[in-house]
């Protein structure tokens, strides 16, 4: 049967060991900061709870992801390649000087058809000129700043390893945005190119309709007379043919431009988070807490995975294991010895002797002590549970334990509780100031302390009451 006034104590002892006392997380250790652009993951084991920032983190060239098993979905390709130049066309004569190549005219229609030719293949020498200079200019805004964008990426990591890195970078990034959106807002020329494709095929049609029609004096006397303008047409024709195929919106260098400005749209997105992010956009943190319930002990390892956008998809990512946060057990025992308030009483028989009336005096027994103090001291076995740890080398415990009476006397050894707050260094030493039940003894059948023991008396009459006092316990962790 427990007795009333222990049950209170019991009930506290049992909740501080029963899982449904659930242990959070909340006592947040110090972050263990990383500069990855200038040291080397150490793999080094903490104790958490433990939040894990890296700083200095190359987040424009690299996609980076912290935590526990972390994967990436699909990669989009951001790479940037040089988009190839489009060939320029030779110096083309003017139909002016191509008409001071004809002799006097004779004004008949075939020489009228002619010259509309030449006027027709000015105009097209023209539009081609045209195009390929807005082709040049919007190649040259993509291709700018693609450099600038691999040059700013490929160059971060240096930047970073400075103590004003981050701004620093900062910098550097608005320059490089303006360029990116620049070359976001430029065309392809598609529409002037398509124009000027129709219009040399409907001008080689019209060229090789030439004789058709005209008799064979006409013919000759238009040979004569504009023959090397006329050989000229027929081979800039299709030189000015072959020259608009590559500016063409299928070719080779309108795919890769396109490919290269849908590409500049996302890094613009990206330059743009950074920028308005300022220096917190080169770190990451992730947490790796201890939420966990009675005696689980866990390790999360915590890794970094980074992924090169500069690389190509499907390239292997760089996976590397940062640290290791182990979170032990909130429950720990400890073994040790305390002092407590509860007096120590133990009765025995004492020899003395009592005067006699006459002759020498008379040996008798008497009532008395064989320990008294006004503390005690006993060994304990204490169960600690950690509830607040804001250092390493400091936390702060819920204790209940027993304490073990091995000095009452012929009722033998009693088992007694201790219950309070404790006080534990680097999670080895625990300090414990709390409350004692114990039992104390007492002598019953009305007899006291220095009373001659009467006959048929064989061992003093105690009772045992419980008491509650404070104690103080050093112990030592054993698990």
């Amino acid at each position: 049967m427990v007795p009333p006034t222990v049950r209170p104590f019991l009930y506290a002892f049992v909740c501080l060991l029963a899982p449904l006392c659930h242990i959070t997380d909340a006592n947040a250790q110090a972050a263990v900061s990383i500069n990855v652009s200038s040291e080397e993951f150490r793999g080094e084991r903490v104790r958490g709870p433990r939040t894990i920032e890296l700083v200095g983190v190359n987040t424009i060239r690299y996609e980076v992801l912290v935590g526990q098993n972390v994967t990436f979905s699909a990669a989009p390709d951001l790479r940037l390649p040089f988009i190839p130049p489009i060939p320029a066309a030779a110096v083309a004569m003017t139909a002016d000087t191509m008409r001071r190549m004809v002799k006097a005219s004779r004004g008949n229609d075939l020489e009228k058809r002619f010259i509309a030719v030449l006027e027709r293949l000015a105009e097209l020498e023209t539009a081609r000129g045209d195009a390929q200079t807005k082709i040049v200019t919007a190649v040259t805004l993509v291709n700018d700043a693609s450099q600038s964008v691999r040059a700013l990426a490929e160059g971060a990591t240096g930047v970073l390893q400075s103590a004003s890195g981050g701004k620093v970078l900062l910098g550097l990034v608005h320059p490089t945005l303006e360029l990116v959106t620049g070359a976001v807002g430029t065309r392809w020329p598609a529409e002037d190119v398509l124009g000027l494709s129709m219009g040399l095929d409907r001008l080689w049609n019209d060229v090789n309709l030439l004789s058709s029609g005209a008799s064979a004096d006409d013919w000759k006397a238009f040979l004569t007379d504009f023959g090397p303008a006329y050989t000229f047409v027929r081979e800039r024709v299709p030189a000015l043919q072959a020259l608009a195929r590559p500016m063409d919106y299928t070719s080779e260098a309108a795919t890769t431009f396109a490919g290269n400005r849908a590409k500049l749209y996302v890094w613009k997105l990206l330059l743009e988070g950074t920028e308005n992010s300022g220096e917190a956009a080169f770190k990451r943190a992730t947490r790796a807490g201890c939420g966990f319930t009675f005696d689980q002990t866990r390790e999360t390892k915590v890794e970094v995975v980074m992924r090169d956008r500069l690389a190509a998809p499907g390239a292997a990512e760089a996976r590397k294991e940062i640290t290791t946060v182990v979170c032990s057990s909130p429950i720990s025992v400890s073994a040790g010895f305390g002092f407590s308030s509860i007096d120590e009483r133990e009765y025995v028989f004492v020899e003395s002797t009592k005067p006699a009336a006459s002759g020498a005096p008379t040996k008798i027994s008497r009532f008395g002590y064989k320990n008294q103090s006004g503390f005690r001291p006993l060994p304990v076995l204490l169960v600690n549970t950690r509830v607040w740890e804001p250092a390493d080398g400091f936390a702060v415990h819920a204790t209940a334990g027993a304490a073990v009476d091995v000095k009452t006397g012929a009722a033998g050894t009693d088992i007694e509780y201790i219950i309070g707050p404790s006080f534990s260094f680097w999670r080895s030493l625990f300090f414990t100031l709390g409350l004692h039940v114990g039992r104390s003894s007492t002598l019953t059948g009305g007899f006291a302390v220095d009373q001659e023991v009467p006959e048929g008396v064989t061992n003093p009459p105690v009772t045992k009451n419980w008491n509650s006092e404070l104690i103080f316990t050093a112990s030592y962790r054993l698990r």
